[in-house]
């Protein structure tokens, strides 16, 4: 026998054993809607010109696939939305404790980021709960620290298309990444590849946070500034560089400098990474120039420019006179040489007014294919 209530029993019986399921029952039938929607469930006629159109926006309200909308639960009025992870990150900062109890009772983060297809995350909010933690400060903290966390493991051995906090490694621009910005992403690949960051205890193995200019920003700075005939020229090196710190950057790389030194605290190696830097026959180590900015004035406007200056200085290296005979010497044309530029963050601690890096050395790995009078060994030099 057909039981025309069956829905309306279904959705009684899911909702008294688990809290804040969406449910939405759909039928010919008008009479059972306004009984659904006290059990807190939804109603859709079959028969409704609307239908998808209503289908597709309780869908996208209901199971997170849409923005993730901050609710004032006293009035059900929005009050904030994040459309990403970082969004959310940022939102759950300043979002009042009221609303983040009412989200966090109903397992909105948990549905939001599995219908992103964050497992790993979604699951570690889910086995959670307020009871878990003395007040709701504690419970925002840990949403933001665990969030935080897993961009960060995501960020390893990856290279960002932009300039993001959480990444290791990033890149400026659609150019190339030059010798040694590509011999540092393959070191963050190898060790996320080989699980060595966390290898030994009290250790953690990484390269530092990275930010690279490729080399179209180079070529765009070239270009705009009309350096050519005095880089090419035979002018002294002095009024090289002068030229080349009068210049101006690109504005798209300009903003996102700025966020970078508003995020990073530490001294900032700028250096070198050109096409023909790490080549195999012919090392070009110690023939461009590298910059180190103290990035300790409180002044952030200070700080930027340091660094735009250091970062028109390595351009410059590239003309100096003894880059010059060096490229010519290896048989290279200098117009086919492309600067990208490399910024670290310098590991290490400060004590007083004096910054000490972690740690400093030169490597040199097993050559598995020596050219002649070299030999197959391993060197370190400290």
């Amino acid at each position: 026998m057909i039981d025309k209530q069956a829905g309306v029993k279904l959705i009684s019986k899911i909702s008294s054993e688990v809290k804040f399921v969406p449910l939405l029952l759909q039928s010919s039938d008008p009479e059972p809607a306004g009984l659904v929607k006290e059990m807190g469930a939804e109603y859709i006629h079959k028969y409704s010109k609307t239908l998808l159109t209503d289908l597709r926006k309780y869908i996208k309200e209901n199971y997170g696939f849409g923005d993730f909308v901050f609710i004032d639960p006293a009035t059900g009025a929005e009050i904030d939305r994040a459309n990403n992870l970082h969004s959310l990150q940022v939102k759950l900062k300043s979002i009042t404790g009221e609303s983040l109890e009412y989200h966090i009772t109903r397992n909105h983060f948990t549905r939001w980021l599995k219908a992103r297809a964050l497992f790993p995350l979604s699951d570690l909010f889910k086995d959670r709960s307020k009871q878990d933690f003395n007040d709701i400060e504690q419970v925002r903290s840990y949403l933001i620290d665990t969030i935080a966390n897993y961009r960060t493991s995501k960020g390893r051995g990856v290279i960002a298309s932009y300039f993001d906090e959480y990444a290791i490694f990033s890149r400026l621009g659609d150019g190339l990444l030059g010798g040694k910005a590509r011999g540092l992403a393959f070191a963050d690949f190898l060790l996320k590849k080989h699980q060595l960051i966390h290898k030994f205890e009290n250790v953690h193995v990484t390269i530092p946070r990275t930010v690279v200019l490729t080399t179209d920003v180079y070529d765009e700075f070239m270009e705009t500034n009309d350096l050519y005939k005095v880089a090419l020229g035979d002018s002294k090196d002095e009024d090289i560089l002068l030229r080349f710190i009068h210049g101006s950057l690109p504005e798209r790389i300009i903003v996102q400098l700025k966020e970078f030194i508003n995020i990073v605290k530490k001294p900032i190696a700028v250096r070198s990474s050109s096409l023909l830097e790490d080549s195999q026959y012919q090392p070009f180590a110690g023939i461009y120039s590298t910059y180190m900015v103290p990035n300790s004035d409180k002044d952030s406007s200070v700080r930027m420019l340091q660094l735009e200056i250091a970062i028109k200085s390595v351009f410059a290296s590239v003309f100096f006179k003894d880059s010059k005979a060096y490229i010519s010497a290896t048989q290279n044309i200098i117009d086919e040489e492309k600067m990208a530029v490399v910024l670290q963050e310098v590991t290490g601690s400060a004590y007083g007014q004096r910054y000490y890096p972690t740690f400093s050395g030169v490597a040199r790995s097993i050559n598995f294919y020596p050219i002649d009078q070299e030999n197959r060994k391993m060197v370190l030099l400290m």
